[in-house]
């Protein structure tokens, strides 16, 4: 198999105290998920963290060609943010829903795969994590709570709407 360059010819990643890129790495390990050099990279640099505790990066972006390791990246990123950082939302959006129901299905799989991270779902709801699908985009995609992770709820005003209550009350939208 052909990898090609693992390095960027472009790259640019604020300075960092620390990152918790790797232990996001492990976690995706731990769940069957092995990311390639540069989807690591990517990681230890989206993670970094500054003295105070708080990101280095505000955004980032991961540019690549179609099926080049993205989605990997994203899957990663987002089982980091349910299992180490508590993030009470997360949204990931995609041009095509298709695109979002493959990357949504990848991380349903991984999780339901590992009885550690699968046990794990149902205790969110309790801990006050919401898990909120887009009630417009269930309705549209014929998709009901049966088809989704044990624990979800439907936004039944919409994925936008409940993102926008949640930003009203001091909540912060990160774009993946």
């Amino acid at each position: 198999m052909l990898l090609g360059s693992q390095q960027p010819r472009f790259s640019l990643v604020p300075p960092a105290r620390s990152s918790a890129g790797q232990e996001v790495i492990d976690l995706a390990a731990s769940a069957g998920l092995f990311l390639d050099a540069h989807q690591q990279l990517v990681l230890n640099g989206a993670l970094g963290e500054r003295r105070d505790g708080r990101w280095a990066a505000v955004e980032v972006a991961d540019i690549e060609p179609r099926q080049n390791g993205k989605g990997g990246t994203i899957t990663a990123r987002q089982l980091g943010g349910l299992y180490l950082f508590g993030e009470e939302l997360q949204t990931y959006t995609a041009h095509r829903m298709d695109a979002v129901k493959v990357q949504f299905q990848k991380l349903r799989e991984l999780i339901e795969a590992s009885p550690d991270l699968s046990r794990r779902v149902g205790q969110f709801s309790q801990s006050g994590l919401e898990l909120a699908a887009c009630g417009n985009t269930m309705k549209s995609q014929n998709v009901s709570l049966k088809d989704l992770l044990p624990g979800f709820i439907s936004a039944d005003k919409g994925g936008v709407v409940r993102a926008a209550e949640l930003q009203s009350q001091g909540y912060l939208y990160l774009r993946p």
